[in-house]
């Protein structure tokens, strides 16, 4: 209080005295507000703790007012959030959140936010450890999951063979997993893998020399070569 009453001497001294009721009555619009908030935010607060004390069913109410006096406000469901991931209440900071986002702003404080209920999913550590939870993925059936983890996986350690192994497993299993990881050269282009899918489809240029002496070969007295057929000799008749 006596921080205000010394602002306002000042203002006194230093304005007008017509200027006075104007500066006087610019700043409670300014201050009145941001007051009036503050204690609608400790109120948030304090709901969200009796409902902790009182639990669910008769703490219910609480919550009840600690949303109605959030509702449509940024800065008190910033509060109401943060205090339901104080206490972990999921569901409680699950709702303020969702409420949060639908006003487009305190984009920073919902991202503070988030992100402590939804931390970063730690890196790999090792190759070893990585391949056998994505064998034990793939063993199980979870082939989505398996590329999931296996993607990280790969970008730490590009070179593994265990994990390269893995990548064609799933790519066998999975089609959609075929670019999970495409392992590249020194020179800088990219390696087939050599699939399933590679297997079948791709012949080298010695068998496709091959295949038309063989397509002209039909049975013992068939054609020989192409369009040409072979005449009975008359001591064999």
């Amino acid at each position: 209080m006596r921080g205000i009453s010394d602002l306002l001497s000042t203002l006194a001294l230093v304005l007008p005295p017509w200027a006075y009721p104007i500066v006087l009555a610019a700043v409670a619009a300014i201050a009145v507000p941001a007051w009036a908030n503050s204690i609608r935010v400790k109120q948030v607060r304090n709901r969200v703790r009796f409902y902790v004390r009182a639990g669910p069913g008769p703490g219910d109410r609480y919550l009840t007012q600690a949303f109605q006096l959030a509702a449509g406000r940024p800065r008190r469901l910033v509060a109401l959030a943060d205090e339901a991931i104080r206490f972990k209440l999921p569901p409680v900071w699950g709702r303020a959140l969702a409420e949060l986002e639908a006003t487009g702003r305190c984009k920073k404080d919902l991202a503070h936010l988030r992100a402590k209920v939804q931390p970063e999913a730690p890196r790999p550590v090792h190759p070893v450890e990585e391949a056998a939870r994505v064998r034990t993925m793939l063993e199980a059936g979870a082939w989505e999951r398996a590329r999931e983890r296996l993607g990280p996986a790969l970008e730490a350690f590009p070179l593994d063979e265990d994990l390269l192994a893995l990548a064609e497993q799933l790519a066998e299993l999975l089609p959609s997993a075929a670019s999970v990881h495409e392992p590249v050269d020194e020179g800088g282009e990219q390696v087939e893998h050599q699939g399933a899918h590679h297997r079948g489809g791709h012949q080298g240029p010695e068998q496709r020399q091959v295949e038309p002496k063989q397509e002209g070969l039909e049975g013992a007295g068939g054609v020989v070569g192409h369009g040409r057929r072979e005449e009975p000799h008359p001591h064999q008749e």
